[in-house]
């Protein structure tokens, strides 16, 4: 009986031991990705301004669908710019805010974005749904929605 009692005693203690260090390491991981697709918007906007295809094409998965600003359903061909394309993408932009969600596999970036060129001031909100496959994550859905610049 006393053996029994002292190995379940160590058995508490162990668990005890053991699972919060494995939160916290699960914490860590989410905070690591959340942190990866935070990167990963940023290249993409810049992606988008130096109408760099091959980045492109790596960020946005082939089941890529989304929304633009004028609410059509595009798909990665809609989206990538033409081979060889000499033309400069989208003005150059910043994050103003952001936030991101890790659910397993899946990650859900949220945020306002403002355009740096005086030419063509503006703002937009998007939405962005990535999915962790290999090589890693892509962006397999967005939606874009113009706004009033916030003060």
């Amino acid at each position: 009986m006393r053996r029994w009692l002292v190995v379940l005693g160590l058995a508490l203690m162990l668990c005890l031991v053991v699972l919060p260090q494995t939160k916290v390491r699960s914490a860590d991981q989410t905070v690591r990705a959340e942190d990866e697709l935070v990167r990963l918007v940023r290249e993409w906007l810049n992606a988008e301004a130096r109408n760099d295809r091959a980045a492109l094409d790596r960020l946005v998965a082939d089941d890529f669908i989304g929304t633009p600003f004028g609410g059509n359903i595009v798909t990665k061909a809609d989206v990538l710019p033409p081979e060889g394309s000499g033309d400069r993408g989208w003005p150059k932009s910043s994050l103003r805010e952001l936030t991101a969600r890790i659910f397993g596999t899946t990650g859900v970036v949220m945020g306002r974005v403002a355009v740096e060129d005086p030419s063509q001031p503006g703002e937009f909100r998007f939405t962005i749904v990535y999915i962790k496959r290999q090589p890693g994550w892509q962006m397999v859905a967005a939606h874009l929605d113009r706004t009033a610049p916030q003060q």
